[in-house]
């Protein structure tokens, strides 16, 4: 065995979906409702559905109403084998959507402090930067730290 020779300069402090760091925070109650569950990730922007009041989906082609990160996967119960734990949540589950604070997400790209944040039309992955299929999130950047590829991120949502 040999001696550590390296030490990380920033540890890992969280998980996808908590929500870190004090200041204010707003969470609203919502109904996962996709057209297909396995989008049903925590960490992913979800979007109204069309003509309900608490049922939203990954898939935001129908709306591009913004409306919030699902987060905080202490809160949900293990879906998953004990060797093989999944973020993803079915269909008619009741969640929190984060809509004001700080997050940790999973971003397909590197990003900045600062950079915007865009979400997937078909998904609800987080990306930095404008693309085809993708809409903004209203008020949402990248906080804390730069990320120098894809990866684990802290984004910050604000009104």
């Amino acid at each position: 065995m040999s001696f550590q020779s390296s030490v990380r300069r920033v540890l890992a402090g969280a998980i996808v979906g908590d929500i870190i760091l004090d200041g204010p925070q707003r969470a609203v109650p919502a109904i996962l409702d996709s057209t297909d569950p396995l989008k049903n990730v925590i960490g992913r922007a979800f979007f109204r559905k069309a003509g309900e009041d608490l049922k939203v989906s990954a898939e935001g082609a129908n709306t591009l109403v913004f409306a919030g990160i699902l987060s905080n996967s202490k809160l949900y119960a293990l879906n998953g084998s004990s060797l093989a734990p999944s973020i993803t949540l079915e269909n008619a589950k009741e969640v929190q959507l984060l809509q004001m604070g700080y997050v940790v997400v999973s971003l397909l790209t590197a990003g900045n402090i600062g950079d915007a944040i865009f979400a997937s039309d078909t998904t609800g992955e987080l990306r930095v930067g404008a693309a085809a299929g993708f809409t903004a999130v209203p008020n949402a950047t990248v906080a804390y730290q730069n990320t120098a590829g894809a990866g684990l991120a802290i984004i910050k949502l604000t009104n």
